[in-house]
């Protein structure tokens, strides 16, 4: 009888832990100078959400039209892929990682079953060289299947601004073999002696063929332009989407979300002062443009670029 029931017991435990498994997944992103944003991934549905309230950036926050509420489409192969990186982590209890710093980064990462329990891992601004393996084991996992499953700039944008909080080392990534192209997703500072890295990466590019880099969403200090341009004497390289130029576009459909909810409250100093700030963002923009005309290696779009090589012969 007492055999019985311990098979019994036993029998009820695993029918229990069977009956659990993670259907949700999700990552809360707490950044300084940006209002907080949750990524929840459904292993049901096979789609990842991208959600927040607001989005701040450099000083003004988004008007309701440009709230994020974005769905993406997750292909099985890149969700399975991800999901094993994730169960290899290991995570079987809720863990707190904290660190005091200024102007950093606290993200939480859950894993959420179906019965809505959750195990957490909490942390702040993880440095990958300390005992924090694990959080960028759940990032990197994170990051690779972003740049896979969203499809749209604005929400690549927002990612990658989150992406760069973090420990990635050198801030550029190949995007397309034919012709070969580089997005760089944030700003590359310090000079020629801080950056060994860059100098490598620049090297190794060949000679023999264009080489486009995608400046829409990050750029190089001017302290590199010396560089820049003695690899530019050895090399076919282009530039496109100024960073600049870029950020320009992003802050004049802020403002004029902005100043259309001004105008609907009929709050007169604010609407003359977002006028006025729209003015001064726009010449700013178009002293940009000029500089990109001025320049034989940058340009305003990747489609110049392209009919540029389209009519250029290479030895």
């Amino acid at each position: 009888m007492n055999r019985l029931l311990i098979f019994i017991f036993l029998l009820s435990i695993l029918s229990c832990k069977s009956e659990r498994s993670i259907e949700k997944i999700e990552y809360e992103f707490y950044p300084a100078f940006l209002s907080p944003i949750t990524y929840s991934i459904d292993l049901n549905e096979n789609v990842l959400y991208q959600n927040s309230r607001f989005y701040k950036t450099d000083g003004y926050i988004q008007g309701s039209k440009n709230l994020i509420n974005k769905k993406y489409k997750i292909n099985d192969e890149d969700l399975t892929i991800f999901l094993d990186e994730i169960y290899a982590i290991g995570l079987d209890s809720s863990i707190v990682h904290q660190r005091d710093v200024l102007d950093g980064i606290g993200f939480k990462f859950n894993l959420i079953d179906n019965r809505n329990d959750t195990i957490s891992l909490t942390s702040v601004s993880p440095n990958r060289k300390d005992k924090s393996t694990v959080d960028y084991e759940a990032l990197d996992a994170f990051f690779r299947l972003t740049t896979k499953a969203i499809n749209d700039y604005k929400g690549l944008y927002i990612t990658e601004r989150i992406q760069d909080y973090f420990d990635f080392g050198l801030q550029i990534k190949l995007t397309n073999s034919e012709p070969l192209e580089y997005r760089v997703w944030g700003r590359i500072t310090g000079c020629e002696s801080d950056n060994p890295e860059l100098i490598t990466f620049l090297d190794s590019l060949p000679s023999d063929k264009p080489v486009i880099f995608d400046l829409r969403n990050g750029g190089f200090a001017p302290c590199l332009s010396n560089l820049l341009d003695q690899f530019n004497k050895n090399k076919k390289l282009f530039y496109y989407g100024n960073y600049y130029l870029s950020k320009s576009d992003l802050e004049l459909e802020t403002l004029k979300d902005q100043l259309k909810e001004a105008e609907k409250d009929m709050n007169s100093s604010m609407v003359g002062s977002l006028r006025a700030t729209i003015r001064g963002t726009e010449k700013y923009k178009e002293e940009i443009e000029n500089e990109i005309i001025q320049n034989q290696h940058t340009f305003g779009t990747k489609e110049e670029i392209i009919k540029t090589i389209a009519n250029t012969v290479y030895n």
